[in-house]
């Protein structure tokens, strides 16, 4: 059976640590990943600064969102207002709804 991977097991604190030693030439990227339990991968994203979704030293799992907070909670509502007027809205009404007022809608584009 394969191993169950846990992801994020690292310390926060041992990431700039870590990536400190890695670009100062201390250690190599093996040495830096077993000494302070940080995988390879995520010190080398940290070092080249690729890290997209986390900025600086700040652990970040998952997928990006789209849309700002304030509109999730703007569109959370109004699908909670159309399923209290019961007329509840299919998961593709749903995704419709979010398309329509995403970033690819006229709504965000400079005209």
């Amino acid at each position: 059976m394969a191993k169950k991977l846990q992801y994020g097991t690292w310390p926060q604190d041992a990431l700039s640590l870590t990536v400190a030693a890695y670009m100062n030439g201390d250690h190599g990227i093996n040495e830096c990943a077993r000494m302070y339990n940080v995988p390879k991968p995520t010190i080398l994203r940290h070092a080249k600064n690729k890290n997209v979704v986390a900025n600086g030293d700040v652990k970040s799992f998952g997928r990006t969102t789209v849309f700002l907070a304030e509109i999730e909670n703007e569109l959370e509502n109004h699908i909670l207002k159309f399923e209290e007027m019961m007329f509840g809205l299919t998961p593709t009404d749903v995704r419709k709804l979010a398309f329509d007022i995403g970033p690819t809608s006229e709504k965000w584009t400079d005209t």
